[in-house]
């Protein structure tokens, strides 16, 4: 990974890991769909459930989603499925195994 340190990389996505499955599922498809970090730390924001995050700032959530929407938008620039961040991976999964679809899933 390019201009970020993996290490910290990993402990951001850890921490929005902590949210409810739907809401970080749905927040790594929003990034995969081109919005911004800032973009999906307001919809994080509106939800009424986030879990461990529930008393996180715009700005603490932002600066928690900006190393996993660098990851996405790296990937996103030369797709290779052996390379995919594993947070897509597992909402790709995560989207395949519901019973209704992404549509039920979306924000």
């Amino acid at each position: 990974m390019t201009g970020i340190d993996r290490s910290w990389a990993e402990w951001a996505i850890s921490r929005l890991r902590a949210l409810p499955s739907n809401t970080f599922y749905n927040a790594v498809v929003l990034l995969v769909a081109g919005r911004t970090a800032s973009y999906v730390a307001r919809w994080l924001l509106s939800q009424p459930e986030r879990g461990c995050l529930q008393g996180a700032t715009f700005h603490t959530l932002r600066t928690y989603l900006t190393p996993l929407r660098k990851q996405v938008k790296e990937w996103l620039r030369y797709p290779d499925p052996n390379d995919m961040p594993a947070a897509v991976r597992d909402a790709q999964e995560w989207l395949g195994a519901s019973e209704t679809g992404p549509a039920a899933h979306a924000p």
